[in-house]
């Protein structure tokens, strides 16, 4: 399942410092304050609730409603306002 897969790249990308975005945290408790990979996991799997996809067979699939959000002017507008998080 893609939320299963987006969960599993946020947490290794974040916990082993591999990803390209700052996660933020308070200096003092040391609290995440901004995580952008768990906001991006966040907006897909609550978009793809209200996107259920629809199969040609008529079955309705919650992946389709993924792919759909992924695919959106809105999705890439969101990933655009990520960009203030990446450190070089």
């Amino acid at each position: 399942m893609l939320a299963k897969d987006l969960s599993y790249a946020q947490s290794s990308f974040s916990f082993m410092g591999s990803g390209q975005h700052r996660i933020i945290q308070d200096e003092e408790t040391f609290e995440t304050k901004y995580d952008p990979y768990k906001a991006v996991r966040d907006y897909i799997q609550n978009e793809s609730k209200k996107a259920i996809g629809h199969m040609k067979s008529g079955a309705t699939s919650r992946s389709v409603g993924c792919l759909n959000v992924y695919h959106s002017t809105e999705f890439n507008h969101f990933i655009s306002k990520q960009d203030s998080y990446i450190y070089n």
